[in-house]
């Protein structure tokens, strides 16, 4: 890599820093590791601070004190208050930005504000925001994780778009580590990974699934309660899961051990509302860590992996998600061959994190 090497990078993120990694969090390690001296933003709470949480690696806390509200404020007025709240990282991190990555459409919208030689905006999701075209007009290039959000903005300006997949850890590269994790034997294992509190998570299928198929364990690994990725609690559906036998929920787990929890599982299982919600659910960041293990995924509609129909085996309407469910039951050793496996596997291999940059890289040699 010759650009994203020995820099100052500044990344915006709407997710704060905690024990569940989603992108955002993997970029700036890898960042870190590369060399780059990186000041992961966490949304603005109550307080200034700085930690240093890995070498090279800093996050950081601020509060916008008074400028609360501040994207409602009159473009004018925004921007000078931003510019104090950027003299002000500034001085904490006791560093200024050669790159600043945001990730984050409803602050900062004007990414020239922090005078850095690189402008990157990367939504891995789509925002309502309508603010959202201006930190576009004002990056040098946009990297998005779905052609449905480029395919949204590229006829409003000139800034360059290119699609960017979502990356998969270098630990999911490595031997999986020994973890102590013993599922029951003699049954077939599923694996959920994910945020059970998710807004967009489809309640109603999931618990048909986990209901009807009684036979099976399910296995949700991920928050359920209040975390730094979590929104609203959603009590009634955890509490009829962990009523159940045949649902163990695991919480959270460092993401250096998901390969070893994820070997252990004959099928993954996503049910999002990719029916109602195409465009947010287009491409959903787990399923690179589900296919790295080459077993099947059943799923809600994933616009990028529309023409993958024998990797990911989706519904076009979610209501049918417990029928195909139980039909991958019927057919699990087909859907599970060896070729099918070397190929999930192969897939989720080529776009790795370090992949992803070396992409990333290349695209911004050309500014």
């Amino acid at each position: 890599m010759n650009i994203l090497r020995g820099k100052s990078i500044f990344i915006l993120s709407p997710e704060a820093w905690g024990k569940s990694f989603v992108s955002k969090h993997h970029y700036a390690s890898l960042l870190a590791q590369k060399g780059n001296s990186v000041y992961f933003v966490n949304p603005p709470s109550g307080k200034w601070a700085k930690q240093k949480v890995a070498p090279n690696l800093w996050v950081l806390d601020y509060s916008t004190g008074w400028r609360k509200g501040v994207q409602r404020w009159p473009n004018f007025l925004r921007k000078w208050a931003n510019a104090g709240l950027i003299r002000r990282l500034y001085q904490l991190a006791e560093a200024k930005a050669d790159i600043v990555w945001s990730f984050d459409p409803f602050r900062f919208q004007d990414l020239k504000q922090f005078g850095a030689a690189y402008r990157i905006y990367h939504p891995v999701d789509p925002h309502i925001c309508p603010l959202e075209q201006a930190v576009i007009n004002s990056a040098q290039v946009l990297f998005a994780s779905s052609h449905k959000i480029i395919q949204r903005f590229q006829a409003n300006g000139p800034t360059p778009m290119h699609f960017i997949n979502h990356g998969l850890a270098q630990h999911f590269l490595a031997p999986a580590p020994k973890i102590d994790f013993s599922p029951r034997s003699g049954r077939i294992k599923l694996g959920y990974v994910g945020n059970l509190n998710y807004p967009f998570l489809d309640e109603q299928a999931l618990l048909s699934i986990v209901k009807q198929q009684g036979e099976v364990d399910f296995y949700f690994i991920g928050p359920y309660e209040k975390g730094n990725l979590s929104g609203t609690e959603r009590k009634s559906l955890i509490a009829q899961l962990t009523q159940l036998e045949n649902c163990f929920l695991l919480g959270p787990k460092p993401s250096a051990e998901l390969p070893a929890y994820l070997d252990h599982f004959d099928l993954f299982l996503m049910t999002y509302e990719g029916d109602k919600n195409p465009a947010a659910m287009a491409n959903p960041h787990k399923i690179l860590e589900y296919l790295s293990r080459g077993k099947a995924v059943i799923s809600h509609f994933i616009d990028e992996y529309k023409e993958r129909k024998d990797w990911v085996y989706m519904v076009e309407n979610n209501a049918e998600l417990p029928a195909k469910f139980a039909w991958a039951l019927a057919n699990l050793d087909k859907i599970n061959s060896e070729q099918l496996q070397a190929e999930r596997k192969a897939y989720a291999q080529a776009n790795s994190y370090l992949a992803q940059l070396q992409r990333i890289d290349a695209y911004l040699q050309e500014i």
